[in-house]
Parts: C-alpha cells; structure tokens; sequence
C-alpha cells in the first residue's frame, strides 16, 4: 500500500516546480470534483516503496477566501495524509511561514522544503539553518527546485517521516494566551468524533468565529461544553480592543519574531534585477506596446512552429485516407472511416502542434512573472468600466479556460461585481477558442495569419472592455475598488517545467478528442450519412433550413452546422467541418471555397458567439439565474452577428 504525501504552499513558491520534480510524467492532471479547478496527482519510488503526491492547489493561509483555497483545505481536513511537504519561499520567509504556522494546527506530519535558496542568495539574505531547527521540531530541506537542489535529500526525508509523530514549534509555547486557550478548546472538542483528528484546528476555527466553521460546531456542542468553549473564546478577547483579525496578527507576530532570529539580510542600495526591468515593463508609456509587441511574437511563433507540424499531420491523414479507400469497398464502413474519423477527429489531431506551442510560450510568459504584470498594466483602463480590481485576475484566467475563470470570480466582494466580471469572461478567447482560430486562421491566411489572429485577440478585448462598459452603465453599475497583489520576482523558468505543462495539456485534448469531440463527430457523421436519398443527409436538410439567418454574414451550410456543434466543444467546429467536406483534405476545401473576408468574418463570429456548454452551465450555477445565461447566450449572438455583419461589408467596400 502506498503512502499519500500532500505539497502545500502559497502561490509563486515553486510548488508545481517541486511537484514536477518528484513525479515527472508519472503524474495524471485532472478537475476536482464538482469544479473544474485543476488536480494533479503523481507518484516516485524510494527503494521499494511507492508514494503517492497531490499538488494542492495554492493557498495563503487556512481561512479560505477562494476556491483553490478551499478546494485544499477540504483535502487536508478530510483525506488524511500521511504527510505534508510544505514549501516555503526562501526570498521571502515570512509570507511563507504565515501558512506554515497554521499547518501545524492539523496535527499532521511536516516536512519543511525551503525553495528559492539560490533568490535568497542574490538578495543577501541568509537563514541560519541551525536555529531554524532549533524552532521547529520537523526535518528541513534548502534548496532550489529549479536547480535541482535539495530534490534526493527531501525524497530520503519523505521516507523518514512517513507516520511520525506530530510536528510542534517552541513559538506556540512560549507565546501569549491565544494557544494556551486553543489547546484548552482542543480538550473539549478531541471528544467529538467529527473534531477527533483536527482538534486544534477547529479551537482555532472557534476564536477566530470563522463563520465557515464556528455555526456548524455549536451545533454538535453539547450546553456544558459550548459554555466552556465560549468561556475560553471571551478570555482570548478580554483587554482587546482590537478583536477584528486577532489570530491573523498572532501568525503575522510569531512569522515576524521567527524571521528576525534565523536570518540575516546584507543591505544593499542596488535595485534589484527585478525591480529595473519592472522600471520598462510596467513603465506608463511602454507598458501597453511591450504587451502587443510579445503576445503578437507568441503568435507568430506558434503559426510558423505549429504549422510545420500541422501540414505533416494533414499529410499523414490524406495518405491514410487514400489508403483506406484502397483496402475498404465503398460503403458505410468506408465513409465512416474516411469522413467520421479521419475527416473528422483528424482535423481535430492537426491541431496538436498549435496547442502544444501555444502552451510552452504561454507558460513561459506565466512562469517568469510576466503574465501577473498584465493584470496590472490593463488595470487603470478596466477600472473606466467599473470593474474591481480582482476581476482582472479571473479575466486573464479565462484565457486558459473560462469554467475555472468564472469560478474565480467568488472572491470579489460584491454581487455586481462578481456577475458582471462573469458575463464579461465569455469575450476573452479561452485556449480551445484560440487554437480553433490559430488553425483556421493559419489556412485561410497563410503567411500573415498571426497578424490576422493577433487582430482577432486585440479585438477581443476591446469587445470585453465594451460589453463591460454596457453592463456597467445599463445594468450593474457600480464603483470599482483598485487592485492589490504582490508581483513575483521574475526567473527563468525550467524547459522541463514548460514541456510537462504542455505535454499535460495536449494530453488532456486528445482525452476530449477521444471522448465528447468524438461522440458530436459520430453523430454529425450519421446525420449527414443517413438518409441514403438525401444529399448531405439529415444535417444539410435542417442546415439549409437556418443557414437563410447567416447568409447575410457570408456562411454557408457547412459553416453554420459547424457553429451549433461548437456550443458543445469548441474544438468541434474544426471536426464538423471535417465531416462534412466529406472526407476531403479540410485545408485544401477551405482555401478553395473560401475567400479572406468571408473567413475572417467566420472567426470572427467564432469567437464571440456563444460560450461553451461547460462555461454556460457554470454560469447558471454561479449567477443562480436563468435570466444571466441566457441574457449573456442572447446578447453574444446579437452582438456576434452585428459585429461580423458591420465587419463583412466593411472589408467588402474597402478590398
């Protein structure tokens, strides 16, 4: 049997880096259950002996104030581990020991992984690793995941501390009244077979009134013990004046006094490498051309990179079609096999490449610290359509996906804010959206399709900006607040880093191939096969019947089929065409039937219209309302269809 290992640790402290480390690809990427927060589980070997990890999602402390907060909490309080490797920024030791003071609380095995070493060194820092051990009774690595440093030596502690006992630190007993009242609380609750595993937390969870815990544990109080834990809760507060965030000041206390006995800082009056390119990249008039300038650089790279490769698949499927039509007598079998799967899911699998490379530039850009710096540098123009300053952040995640995007919006304080930030989401081109457009971008286009997307991105935004703008004056208005987070140090990020991420995510598509996109396939396939009588079959019959709506945009059947099947996976869209070309090589149809404004007005629509099935359903959920999802189904059909039809007979009067 093998033993489960947990990693926590805030964000930006190398915690996937550390994770990536231990398990390279034997590790599987899925969602959390009910939401589509991202989960990663792995495994290594020491020896014989197997142990499995999990990659919590990031957290700041124990009080969650967002979904990948609780989602780690949730796993810590009910899973049981046998162990958590907690991993702490070396740079920056006293953010990280804010969590890793609460984690001592679950009364679950630690080991300490101090990353970053290497950072911590450049900025004259030094921690006396002695003292240090001398205040936490749990073993402690340094060490620099991106170097490779301190990797074994943690896997032989991991071994060492599989079931050992109880980490605890000399700061809590030698500290003021607030832990002498929790452990007091403790002896009450160890009980209740609910609080039986995590006594100290839940006493923690009792003086802070956390009202995610606090209701819920007076109830399974009987009266004598809730009057004695009530009793101890108003000797904590006793003389305070300030009670608001009393146990957020202790950890911040007890993080400072560790800090100022284990390390020591050579001050120097040198801007640091970080703080000097901050000093162009976030400069007032640079800020905004750096940013079009290196998104406009990932296009053209992922075209001139994705389309070799893209071309070779196409290639390998046109031969692979030719040969069956060898081999396999004309039939249902054959045009099964040529224009269900190949024409079908193999257009699909052409766009591999362009997700592939999309992920290794995106990722770069996320892993160095650049990508935090673009919620700031758009920040002074949302805030003109009263976003809040956290919106921003869930805005950029909906370029990754727009399910966990919306369901980032749960920390903005407001409803307004949080509805408004969603019904904006489904403007930004989630990653499925933009590889649609990548690909047929790069066969409509050719040489200059990435200044074509690139168009297609800005114009993105703007409609976001715009469609926020609406929300904001007609339907939510209301002030938005500035933002406030910490902006990492830049570093180079690690080339194996960047592949796994990507290698993960090409993985996860070919799932989705082979699944949904598959199954629309079929059925697109049958409907367009049967009945024998009728050319086109029953999907061209019901096409025509619709298509007299987007003709004024310039679409035919084929186009206008293709964008209901993309309400159910955007990636569908290239695989329905593929359909219903009827096995023929999609790139050379499109250049053939295709002209550059009707195509562009094609991608155009494409990314505005409708989100995802996925996407609208979270929206429901989130919002609690039918009127939000359909409102926003509504007004981003219109919208599509004004947008692409003022573009169509624009570009038609002008080329």
């Amino acid at each position: 049997m093998s033993e489960k290992i947990v990693i926590v640790g805030q964000p930006n402290s190398g915690k996937s880096s550390l994770f990536n480390s231990l398990t390279g690809l034997d590790q599987t990427v899925g969602n959390w259950p009910g939401v589509t927060v991202e989960k990663k589980e792995g495994f290594f070997f020491i020896d014989d002996n197997k142990f499995e990890v999990v990659d919590l999602p990031g957290c700041y402390g124990l009080t969650p104030t967002s979904i990948d907060e609780k989602i780690s909490l949730d796993y810590l309080l009910g899973s049981s581990p046998s162990l958590i490797v907690n991993i702490l920024d070396g740079s920056n030791l006293e953010r990280s020991l804010f969590l890793s003071l609460q984690l001592f609380f679950l009364d679950i095995p630690i080991i300490f992984f101090i990353n970053k070493m290497d950072v911590a060194k450049s900025k004259g820092i030094k921690i006396d690793f002695e003292k240090l051990k001398g205040i936490f009774s749990c073993d402690i690595v340094l060490g620099s995941v991106k170097n490779g440093e301190g990797i074994e030596d943690l896997k032989i502690l991991i071994k060492k501390n599989i079931n050992k006992k109880v980490c605890e630190t000399k700061y809590f007993k030698v500290s003021d009244k607030v832990y002498l009242h929790i452990e007091k609380i403790s002896e009450l609750l160890v009980k209740y077979k609910e609080f039986e595993k995590h006594p100290k937390f839940y006493s923690l969870k009792v003086i802070e009134n956390d009202k995610n815990f606090a209701p819920s544990i007076f109830k399974i109080l009987n009266e004598k013990d809730l009057s004695k834990i009530k009793s101890n809760v108003d000797e904590v507060y006793k003389d305070i004046k300030k009670k608001d965030f009393l146990t957020l000041d202790w950890f911040y206390s007890l993080s400072r006094g560790i800090v100022g006995e284990v390390t020591t800082k050579e001050f120097s009056d040198k801007k640091s490498l970080t703080e000097e390119i901050d000093n162009t990249l976030l400069n007032k008039f640079f800020s905004i051309p750096i940013f079009l300038i290196t998104f406009l650089f990932i296009f053209f790279l992922t075209f001139f990179l994705g389309d070799i490769f893209s071309n070779f698949l196409s290639f390998l499927f046109e031969n692979l079609s030719f040969f069956l039509t060898k081999i396999i007598k004309e039939g249902f079998l054959l045009s099964f096999l040529t224009e269900g799967v190949v024409g079908g899911i193999g257009s699909v699998i052409t766009l591999i490449p362009y997700i592939f490379f999309m992920y290794i530039f995106l990722g770069f850009l996320e892993d160095t610290g650049y990508m935090a710096r673009v919620v700031f540098i758009m920040d002074r123009f949302m805030h003109k359509i009263g976003l809040h300053g956290k919106s921003f952040i869930s805005l950029v995640l909906g370029f990754g996906c727009s399910v966990p995007a919306v369901l980032s919006t749960r920390v903005l304080d407001t409803p307004k804010d949080r509805i408004k930030t969603i019904l904006i989401i489904p403007f930004i081109p989630c990653s499925s959206r933009l590889t649609v457009l990548i690909f047929l971008g790069a066969i409509i286009f050719g040489k200059w399709s990435f200044l074509v997307i690139f168009i297609l991105f800005l114009l993105s935004i703007l409609f976001a900006i715009f469609s926020g703008f609406f929300f904001d004056r007609f339907l939510l208005r209301e002030k938005s607040e500035g933002l406030i987070m910490e902006l990492p140090d830049y570093h180079l990020p690690t080339l194996k880093n960047l592949l796994l991420n990507s290698y993960f995510k090409v993985k996860d598509f070919l799932k989705r191939a082979g699944t949904l996109i598959f199954f629309i396939t079929v059925i697109i396939f049958l409907l367009s096969y049967f009945p024998k009588n009728v050319e086109g079959g029953f999907i061209r019959v019901a096409g025509e019947k619709i298509n007299f709506l987007f003709k004024p945009l310039g679409f035919d059947v084929e186009r206008t089929v293709s964008l209901i099947t993309g309400f159910f996976a955007k990636e569908s869209v290239v695989s329905t065409l593929g359909v219903l070309y009827k096995g023929e090589q999609i790139e050379r149809v499109i250049v053939n039937r295709w002209n550059s404004v009707d195509g562009f007005v094609f991608l155009l629509f494409l990314m505005i219209y409708l989100p995802c099935i996925a996407t609208a359903l979270v929206i429901k959920q989130e919002t609690g309302s039918f009127f939000y999802l359909f409102g926003i189904i509504l007004y981003s059909i219109i919208f599509a269809y004004l947008i692409s039809f003022l573009f169509r007979y624009f570009l038609l009067l002008i080329l």
